[in-house]
């Protein structure tokens, strides 16, 4: 309902290309109109999702397969929009996790990134991927969850181990990773991080750049704690 929260516009830092509202100024700022009341923001490779606070999700960017567009959209509802409760953006695909613990998804899905056991685009969030869910963290194309008992999932493309499951191959459904008691979870363009509760990451996949501590190689298969 439109009266049920603060009235709190979502401020965007436009790139000039990509929309809403193209500014020739790349640092230029300013509020997307109505879009109002937002609880949660996600920005993907060339698109971004806000998540309002009583459910509904806004898109706006360009997803590959959603029609361009410079202002934003509502996403076809798939799901009870008053059971989401975060959001996540990847390269060209996204996540939602409900209420109940339930994650869906929707977008491209070359890769498997979607979790549904195929491999075509999906235009709504109506999959049910997993459930018992605490957490959801989307990369360029592969997904992570984060149970509730503190166990990692993951899907979608693994070309750099970023899967964490030992292997390069994808996987076009979750499968569970051996890494567990995990606090929280993100993930990058080819790889996956998890903190545990006493301070040490978790991480695997590619790193192109600076990595924490001990790591001495810039790009590399790792599958490994670094303290």
């Amino acid at each position: 309902c439109p009266d049920c929260g603060s009235d709190v516009p979502v401020t965007v830092l436009l790139d000039t290309e990509y929309g809403p509202f193209p500014n020739p100024n790349p640092d230029y700022k300013m509020p997307v109109p109505e879009l109002s009341d937002v609880v949660e923001v996600a920005a993907g490779y060339e698109h971004a999702i806000a998540l309002r606070s009583w459910g509904d999700v806004f898109f706006w960017g360009s997803s590959g397969f959603y029609p361009f567009t410079h202002t934003y959209a509502r996403v076809p509802n798939g799901v009870d929009p008053v059971d989401i409760a975060h959001i996540a953006a990847g390269g060209f695909h996204d996540l939602l996790l409900g209420s109940n613990g339930v994650v869906h998804a929707w977008g491209q899905n070359g890769y498997g990134q979607i979790g549904n056991g195929l491999t075509g685009i999906v235009d709504a969030p109506g999959v049910t991927v997993l459930n018992n869910i605490a957490a959801i963290a989307a990369g360029k194309y592969h997904s992570v969850a984060l149970d509730k008992s503190g166990r990692i999932w993951t899907w979608g493309l693994n070309d750099q181990g970023q899967l964490g499951d030992g292997t390069t191959a994808p996987r076009h459904t979750p499968v569970a990773t051996k890494w567990n008691r995990i606090l929280a979870i993100a993930a990058g363009d080819r790889y996956t991080m998890g903190l545990r509760a006493d301070g040490s990451i978790v991480t695997f996949g590619q790193l192109s750049g600076p990595r924490p501590k001990k790591a001495d190689k810039a790009l590399d298969l790792i599958n490994q704690l670094i303290p």
